[in-house]
């Protein structure tokens, strides 16, 4: 599904972060990619993303590649990434973020609802619906309440929801558990473990957890100054 060959690049043209990495992850697969702070694991998904501009090496996703291609036709692609610290839009409600994440497609929204109601039981109400309710209703329905008054835990479930409905090939997992409680993270990735068997997408996750990691993932290596290498620890 997603393959690197060589990946050399840095944000300034004296200095690679990544040095000559190579990773693949199969189809329906979950690898993760732990580290220390600094060790290059975000600018790995920023250089998978092409926000990152890589000096030397490959990227292909699905066998074609995409290494030159900008960041809005990897999303069309099939690449969906749920970046650090669960970013939204603040100022608007649950229901417009996922109405901006559906692009206002009402079917791929039920579909999607229908599929991972179990999965985001707090985010779909019985109501199934965008349309507005009484004032005295909606302070009790998550749909309506804007997303800064969410809870972290809260903001990256729906950063998750928002993910999923681009309905990707490949997830791509930027330290989800980072600023979270220990008991709040461990109910994210209990999520995410179940959209995986849902889907039978491949998720490529970014992380500083090592249980989380060696949990979730059936393959995990630690990067080093910008390589990966492969780890020892038993992993699901």
């Amino acid at each position: 599904m997603l393959k690197l060959e060589n990946i050399t690049g840095g944000y300034n043209a004296n200095r690679d972060i990544l040095a000559g990495l190579s990773l693949h992850v199969r189809r329906g697969e979950s690898v993760g990619v732990i580290g220390l702070n600094g060790s290059g694991k975000s600018t790995l998904g920023k250089a998978i993303m092409n926000r990152l501009p890589c000096r030397g090496g490959r990227v292909f996703l699905d066998g074609a590649d995409v290494s030159q291609l900008p960041t809005t036709c990897l999303v069309h692609r099939g690449i969906a990434c749920l970046l650090q610290g669960a970013p939204l839009f603040d100022q608007l409600t649950v229901a417009e973020n996922l109405q901006l994440a559906s692009n206002n497609d009402m079917c791929r929204f039920l579909e999607f609802q229908q599929r991972h109601a179990n999965s985001f039981q707090q985010f779909f109400p019985p109501s199934k619906s965008f349309k507005r309710e009484s004032v005295c209703a909606a302070k009790q329905n998550l749909y309506h309440r804007r997303t800064n008054k969410l809870s972290g835990g809260q903001r990256h479930l729906l950063a998750l929801a928002c993910a999923l409905l681009q309905q990707p090939k490949l997830l791509l997992l930027d330290e989800p558990s980072a600023g979270l409680d220990p008991a709040v993270a461990a109910t994210l990735y209990e999520t995410l473990a179940k959209v995986r068997m849902v889907t039978g997408m491949a998720i490529l996750l970014i992380e500083q957890n090592v249980t989380f990691a060696q949990m979730f993932c059936q393959r995990v290596f630690v990067m080093r100054q910008g390589c990966l290498q492969k780890t020892n620890l038993p992993v699901s």
